[in-house]
């Protein structure tokens, strides 16, 4: 149905990005707990994006996630860095070519294949839960269309992980008032 009325390269752009975020959400909706949304979520999101690696960096528990391509201790490190950066301001970080920057993080990255970074905060009413990222081996694949639907992915996502914690508080309250 999402196809059928396409005919520009634009409505095309638009269509791909309607598809991922319908089937992201349905994902989410099938995913019986958070690791597996997760999980789920992040490799959906690699291959209709076309992006090598994605994570997910959670305060609650520092629980992290990640699918993709491996990464070496000291490029985890230098995610995790980035990661904690969103906790202060929790604005969107990307950067779409390293090759034009020169901070040391970036460079290491770039030595290492990696050609472009996107960082986003995962918030809810003020709460900051932590932040998923972003890599790419090519340069300038993250478009300001690519940006857009990862954030919009984003709060699908915090939305699912605010109702798992709410679910996961209630059942732990719930088996508390059984043991006593």
């Amino acid at each position: 149905i999402v196809f059928r009325g396409v005919r520009t390269a634009a409505e095309s752009d638009r269509t791909r990005e309607l598809f991922a975020l319908y089937s992201v959400a349905t994902a989410l909706s099938r995913a019986a707990n958070m690791t597996e949304a997760l999980s789920t979520v992040l490799q959906r999101i690699l291959e209709l994006v076309d992006l090598a690696g994605a994570g997910v960096h959670l305060l609650r528990g520092e629980r992290q996630f990640r699918r993709g391509i491996s990464l070496e201790p000291e490029l985890e490190a230098i995610l995790h860095r980035y990661a904690h950066r969103l906790e202060e301001n929790c604005k969107v970080l990307v950067f779409r070519n390293l090759a034009n920057h020169d901070e040391p993080d970036l460079a290491t990255l770039f030595a290492h294949g990696i050609r472009g970074l996107a960082v986003l905060p995962l918030e809810v009413q003020g709460e900051f839960f932590g932040s998923m990222w972003f890599i790419s081996t090519d340069p300038g694949h993250f478009s300001r269309e690519v940006v857009s639907l990862l954030i919009s992915i984003s709060v699908q996502m915090v939305v699912a992980l605010e109702n798992s914690r709410h679910v996961e508080d209630r059942l732990h309250e719930e088996a508390e008032r059984r043991q006593f």
